[in-house]
């Protein structure tokens, strides 16, 4: 490109190039006398001297040589003869032709500005496209040049766009971030992801009607121009969007006795038709529908007839609750009760595997609760063996399936439930006949009413009362709206009425959350209250029915959830800005990052929050969860978990380069201990290696050097060698004790699956030497070094086992388990657990054999760590294990 050259004091022509084409002398405009020669002038400005061949190619191609080279003379006369104060700036050199003297366009100053990262000002030069609106006819030659360098331009433009954007972000600044993104979107709608950031920010600001419009949008421009559908990414969006949605994957329950059957009511009043009509359609392998509004009893009525259906079939049931998951997490969701997930994974068709899972596998019955994305449904319909029931419960209508419309309740029916929850009888029902219609026997409402008179031990006709001159000034969610329940949005408002301002803060609170479960501590943060006072409040919700108490046996994480309605409810009046979950999630993650039982609980809400998350407080949310707390490790990932984790290290590598290498290492041990990928584990740990290069941190390059030497030696490659050794050079020359523990802890071990056993075992005592130096360093935390002891101890156990000393390898792997207790890590017990069955076989103890693989066995299915599950199985099948023992552990297993 041409430099602006000359004489300072000499006046500047500047070239306005991007945009409306112009040219500007001393601040005054200049008219070309030859059109065509915008075009020349813009080529030498952006490619510099020119032979005129090279010219008259590009915008005289409908001539001959002579002729193109004649027009081409004679244009420059002209120019310079009827535009006198641009001769000195147009150079014709013999057969070059040149800019010279002193120009500037503003395509220099936006390169300038890309090159030195000064964003906001490249983004003040780019006023358009390249000589926008710029037409000249018989220059096919000059529309190719012009074309590839308006795609590079605008490729730069954008990316300065989307950096800026992110910035914004960062800053909290969301309404202008919006504002870039919608620009963007202007310049190519069929962009799909620019509709996507659209309908994030309108989601962070709190217009989901506008995110949920935009996609809209989306859908009809992609079905007209394109004729595609919107992308897996983007319809996950829009699950996260569509009542705050979940980033987690649900898992399917297999259900194999009446009494494990989910959310099957003490009594159902009112529905017995239903209940007979329902039941003689899925004996008839029909595809059953429940279709209600919210609060009519549908998942209850869904419950007790997949219980009917299980005690008089025999057949078990496969249970999902749906709500807006996309397709993926739908099939991830059903693959895991039958340890298929890792045989999902690779599937390249992913419907295909379902169908081939589901035939071979025979459930007798599917449920699906709460649909909420007809896209997903859709996909799994295609998706299923002819002749296996379905049931569903759903707001919306789906043509494909049986309709059975679960409305309000008949009278008596409602006062039968108005009664068990006020637990009390009326001699004169008139009373309660009149609070029930002026409820619309509507389930839900009934249900609060009651507790309401429970409470208070009023009459009902003084709650009727109450509830008709209840006060409006809350703002009521549409579904409210439908078929005049507006009273029903009344008795919640009075329920709210009669909370305390603790308890009604809380409840509102719950607004913020994408999901209607919490844990108090979780929502104090975003209350910025203190913990004891919101679970205080919380139990008071519970105590009036707005709201239920979960607990999980053997854990000590209490959470509280609302019923959707509620949940609405609170949505429609939060009191909170999308920023403080943002903020009170890092806070929790940062606060409780090794408590996983109580991230568990509030995983979801977590989740969403890293999906709406972007650059460095997307890095710092993967980082929390996979490195510095590890809960993926301890409790295992989903799809969208690692989806997320594959975007934050692909981000660190821009913003965070010294967080890169731990979240690329993460993927490498989800392709190896997850999946059973070793080369694609293997990548992993080679691109983690050469960002640990490039940041200059040697010790972890001989991390992930060894890390890499475990794989090959697993692979029974005969460089497994090469990469211990450059691993032990760095760690032993670097004085990084941790670092040699874990080089020689991976090292023992492929030495122990190679058969070297005393190799092995003097290896993994010199790791457990170098690990007793580093007891009472103050530099490192205690979960590193408690990482380490327990892999080389497990190994060690090994090692001394198949050297003849199985009392020594039964104390460290009892030090093992007990190390892995202490530590709350779920993955480590079971790890251990295996290993002690492993030594029990070889000697002999089978009894002690099947009671350590249960306890295993639950903890790996419970975390989602699918290759271990069969490797157990396997290894009891081929080792000549009892059918009935076999069968014994499924069982369990699968209850």
């Amino acid at each position: 490109m041409g430099k602006a050259t000359g004489n300072p004091a000499e006046a500047r022509l500047e070239l306005v190039l991007l945009g409306v084409p112009g040219l500007c002398l001393g601040g005054q405009p200049i008219a070309l006398s030859v059109r065509k020669f915008m075009g020349v002038i813009a080529y030498l400005a952006l490619e510099g001297p020119t032979s005129r061949g090279k010219l008259v190619s590009l915008l005289w191609s409908d001539l001959d040589e002579e002729g193109a080279r004649r027009n081409l003379r004679l244009g420059l006369h002209r120019v310079k003869s009827k535009n006198p104060e641009l001769a000195r700036y147009l150079e014709a050199s013999g057969e070059v032709l040149s800019l010279s003297g002193a120009w500037q366009s503003d395509v220099q100053r936006l390169e300038a500005a890309l090159e030195a990262g000064q964003h906001e000002a490249a983004l003040e030069a780019y006023r358009g496209h390249l000589l926008e609106g710029f037409e000249i006819e018989d220059a096919e030659g000059f529309h190719d040049w012009l074309g590839a360098k308006r795609e590079h331009l605008n490729r730069q433009w954008q990316k300065a766009m989307l950096y800026q954007a992110e910035v914004l972000e960062t800053r909290g600044e969301w309404r202008k971030a919006l504002d870039i993104h919608l620009r963007l979107l202007a310049d190519d709608n069929l962009q799909e992801r620019h509709h996507r950031e659209v309908m994030r920010l309108f989601y962070l600001l709190g217009d989901r009607e506008a995110a949920l419009e935009q996609f809209e949008q989306l859908q009809a421009t992609l079905r007209k121009e394109l004729g595609v559908e919107p992308r897996s990414e983007t319809l996950s969006l829009l699950s996260t969007i569509r009542q705050g949605g979940s980033a987690d994957a649900k898992r399917a329950l297999l259900l194999t006795s009446a009494e494990a059957v989910p959310e099957v009511p003490a009594h159902l009043y009112g529905r017995e038709r239903l209940l007979d009509e329902g039941l003689r359609k899925l004996e008839r392998r029909e595809r059953v529908l429940l279709q209600g509004f919210g609060g009519m009893g549908k998942t209850a009525l869904a419950a007790t007839l997949a219980r009917d259906f299980l005690r008089q079939t025999g057949k078990p049931v496969l249970w999902l609750h749906a709500g807006t998951q996309g397709p993926e997490a739908i099939f991830e969701a059903l693959a895991y009760p039958y340890d298929a997930q890792q045989g999902l994974l690779k599937a390249e068709h992913k419907a295909s595997f379902v169908h081939s899972l589901l035939k071979e596998q025979q459930p007798g019955l599917l449920v699906l609760d709460d649909v909420w994305n007809g896209y997903s449904l859709q996909k799994l319909l295609e998706a299923l063996p002819a002749g296996l029931p379905l049931l569903v419960t759903a707001r919306e209508r789906y043509p494909q399936l049986a309709r059975l419309y679960v409305d309000r309740l008949e009278r008596p029916d409602a006062l039968h439930l108005l009664s068990a929850y006020a637990e009390e009888i009326w001699a004169d029902s008139s009373e309660p006949e009149a609070l029930c219609e002026l409820l619309g026997n509507h389930p839900f409402a009934l249900r609060l009413a009651g507790l309401a008179l429970r409470q208070s031990g009023e009459a009902p006709s003084a709650l009727k009362e109450r509830i008709k001159d209840a006060p409006h000034d809350l703002k009521t969610p549409g579904e409210f709206r439908d078929e005049g329940r507006e009273s029903v949005a009344a008795l919640l408002g009075l329920s709210l009425e009669a909370l305390s301002d603790p308890e009604y803060e809380a409840f509102l609170s719950f607004g913020i959350l994408p999901t209607p479960r919490t844990t108090a501590g979780f929502l104090a943060r975003c209350m910025r209250r203190e913990p004891e006072a919101t679970e205080e409040a919380l139990y008071a919700l519970s105590q009036r029915g707005l709201a239920e108490r979960v607990s999980r046996p053997g854990s000590d994480a209490v959470s509280y959830r609302l019923h959707d309605l509620a949940h609405s409810y609170a949505k429609a009046n939060r009191l909170q800005r999308p920023s403080s979950l943002a903020r009170a999630a890092l806070e929790y993650l940062e606060a409780h990052k090794t408590h996983y039982d109580l991230l568990e609980a509030d995983i979801s809400n977590l989740l969403a929050a890293a999906q709406a998350a972007k650059g460095e407080r997307l890095v710092r949310y993967l980082y929390l969860l996979t490195v510095d707390g590890a809960y993926f490790t301890a409790r295992g990932h989903s799809i969208h978990s690692v989806e997320l984790l594959r975007t934050a290290a692909a981000t660190a590598e821009t913003v965070a380069p010294e967080l890169a290498h731990h979240l690329l290492g993460k993927l490498g041990d989800y392709h190896q201990k997850f999946l059973g990928d070793l080369d694609g584990a293997a990548d992993h740990y080679r691109g983690a290696m050469e960002v640990a290069r490039e940041v200059g941190n040697t010790a972890r390059q001989a991390a992930f050097l060894a890390a890499i030497g475990q794989i090959k030696g697993r692979q029974n490659r005969p460089e497994a060698e090469d990469y211990f050794a450059r691993a032990y050079e760095i760690a032993r020359s670097s004085g990084d004790d941790l670092t040699l523990c874990a080089v020689l802890e991976k090292h023992g071990y492929v030495a122990g699956i190679r058969g070297d056993h005393r190799k092995a075992n003097a290896l993994l005592k010199e790791s457990l030497a170098a690990l007793e130096r580093l007891e009472n360093s103050s530099t490192l935390s205690p979960k590193e070094v408690q990482h380490r002891r327990f892999f080389t101890l497990l190994n060690l156990a090994e090692s001394e086992d198949l050297t003849g000393a199985f009392e020594a390898g039964l104390s460290a792997c009892q030090q093992a388990l007990e190390l892995a207790q202490s530590c709350a890590n779920d993955l480590w017990v079971a790890y251990a657990h295996s290993q002690a069955a492993d030594m029990y076989h070889r000697a002999g103890q089978r009894t002690q054999v099947l009671d350590h693989m249960k306890k295993a066995l639950e903890l790996f299915e419970r975390n989602h760590a699918q290759n271990d599950v069969v490797r157990i199985m396997n290894f009891l099948a081929s080792e000549g294990y009892s059918l009935e023992a076999r069968e014994t552990l499924e069982k369990h297993r699968l209850n």
